[in-house]
């Protein structure tokens, strides 16, 4: 729909059906159904509503109705009391017969009976960028609260299955046509807090014939009875120094490496945007219990069925292409050495910049930038895994399992079956992390 550009005198009229229908005793009225606006829709005029009908410019009587067209409303300057063009297409209240050049008096009183809403004026694909006007000339709290019960479907492996409902968070179809959900807040820190519904299924975990270690095998079943969601993002920068200034986390730490040189991911030294390294196991676990009710680190099948889906994927992004730097995949090491760290830059890049490596799920840099933390004991095979997509709690040996690659490693580690142990104190400037949880 072509963006509309509202004149002054436009927007004394938007106010004047803002004011009325809000003050109208009307019970009855149903919320505004943006999605149901046509700019082909024709609108009741009540008597005293003046409005001329474009394009003849001839004056409207009493009942009737006016068409207009997306060219009603020109980008024209024209204050209260000045001058009207003859293509504005609005003419002043009291006077239905105003000609061209004539001044216009909009008076408020005069307008008591008109009950016009944003389906009348069709606005409906208008936000502050397209209003020439200041942050005081709107309503309070917008025209349209965000829709955030209504029952909304994405095609999922070919089925219309329903978006559970999570409170506090708006519904939308992400370009995977997965469900994904924001935060209403998006102020700050929360407008990294993004979610993606992962739902029940079955898929085979683990890989053969690409060149990966034996720990990936035997390829087995994993089912999971029950959806899960999992963050769109890595833990990010600024959402991380929110929890430590909350004091529910303790500060990052890459004593243990610092990225030859690259350090510590701080809003201070500009990456506020960036995955936040220098997290070990329990770091990261803290984190995600802060952030939401429930959360914790995903499993590591959760994160490799998030990564994949039900067939099996070589990375996230699908069979092909091969990563490399230049083709927007993911953040890595290509040449190899300190010199092609994190692409050539040294260290990680801001959160979701490899848009090509987006996953079947959504998720966003589920290769490289950083390894992620997962709930399971590192073991160093899949003999006796668990076959429901649970944690693997039973210690093997004093290790974590890691995924997903980093800045520093090589293209064999970015596979979707690519896993990893190390340490779980460890703090180091490659170890980040990334959230779930389950619906509640």
């Amino acid at each position: 729909m072509t963006a509309l550009r509202f004149t002054r005198a436009g927007i004394a009229l938007l106010w004047l059906g803002f004011l009325t229908a809000s003050c109208s005793p009307d019970t009855n009225r149903q919320p505004v159904d943006e999605n149901s606006a046509s700019p082909d829709s024709s609108v009741e005029v009540a008597d005293r509503d003046a409005f001329r009908d474009e394009p003849d410019g001839e004056p409207l009587t009493d009942g009737a109705r006016a068409d207009w067209g997306t060219d009603a409303l020109m980008q024209t300057d024209v204050p209260v009391g000045g001058e009207l063009s003859d293509q504005t297409g609005l003419v002043d209240f009291g006077e239905p017969d105003l000609a061209d050049g004539d001044a216009a008096d909009v008076d408020v009183e005069e307008s008591d009976d008109t009950d016009l809403d944003a389906t009348d004026l069709h606005a409906t694909e208008l936000d502050a960028t397209e209003l020439d006007i200041g942050p005081f000339d709107l309503p309070p709290d917008g025209d349209v609260p965000p829709d955030i019960e209504s029952p909304i479907d994405c095609n999922l492996d070919g089925q219309d299955d329903q978006c559970p409902l999570l409170p506090g968070y708006v519904r939308t179809c992400n370009p995977r046509q997965r469900c994904e959900y924001a935060n209403l807040d998006v102020t700050g820190w929360k407008k990294w807090d993004v979610w993606i519904w992962i739902p029940p299924g079955t898929f085979l975990m683990g890989s053969e014939g690409e060149g990966g270690p034996p720990e990936e095998q035997p390829i087995h079943a994993v089912t999971f009875s029950a959806g899960f969601f999992i963050a769109k993002f890595e833990i990010v920068v600024e959402q991380y120094e929110a929890c430590v200034a909350a004091g529910a986390c303790f500060p990052p730490d890459t004593s243990m490496w610092n990225g030859n040189g690259w350090g510590t991911n701080a809003s201070g030294n500009g990456r506020a945007d960036h995955p936040q390294n220098g997290l070990s196991w329990q770091r990261a676990r803290d984190f995600c219990a802060w952030l939401v009710s429930g959360g914790r680190l995903p499993t590591e099948a959760e994160r490799e069925y998030a990564a994949t889906g039900p067939v099996h994927m070589k990375y996230p992004w699908g069979a092909g292409p091969e990563p490399t730097c230049s083709n927007g995949t993911a953040v890595f090491n290509e040449v190899g050495g300190p010199g092609g760290f994190g692409c050539g830059t040294g260290g990680t890049w801001p959160v979701g910049s490899k848009t090509a490596g987006m996953s079947w799920s959504g998720g966003m840099d589920m290769s490289g930038n950083l390894w992620e933390w997962c709930e399971d004991w590192y073991h160093p095979g899949y003999a006796g895994a668990p076959a429901d997509g649970s944690a693997w709690l039973d210690m093997a040996e004093n290790k974590k399992v890691i995924r997903g690659g980093s800045f520093d490693y090589p293209p064999i580690h970015l596979r979707s079956a690519g896993r990893h142990g190390t340490w779980p104190e460890g703090n180091h400037a490659a170890f980040g992390g990334r959230c779930a949880h389950a619906l509640q």
